[in-house]
């Protein structure tokens, strides 16, 4: 029973820390575009609309990810589950690291 436990904590982490990851990037993609005014015309019928494609296509896909995690919210509790697992991870790390170090005299 442990172990099962054990498993869909693990997975659970895993899919927390995807979540976190991609969620994260798109927020980013979408302050660059908003923040540069890379795109400068956004309307809710067509979208984002800029002069190179490449970056519409992603700038779209961006800004779509963040209204589908804000208005489902799944995906934004998921990354801030993964941001929490994140922290706790690398304060651990940061123990364990600090208590294998040699002292200096």
């Amino acid at each position: 029973m442990r172990s099962i436990l054990n498993f869909l904590l693990r997975a659970f982490k895993f899919v927390s820390y995807v979540a976190f990851a991609v969620v994260g990037t798109a927020v980013l993609i979408v302050a660059i575009v908003e923040t540069f005014n890379i795109c400068p015309g956004f309307s809710a019928n067509t979208g984002l609309s800029c002069s190179i494609d490449a970056i519409e296509g992603i700038a779209n896909a961006a800004m779509g990810l963040v209204l589908l995690s804000l208005l489902s919210l799944v995906p934004a509790v998921l990354a801030i589950a993964g941001l929490i697992f994140a922290i706790i991870d690398l304060v651990r790390w940061r123990r364990r690291r600090a208590g294998t170090t040699p002292q200096q005299a």
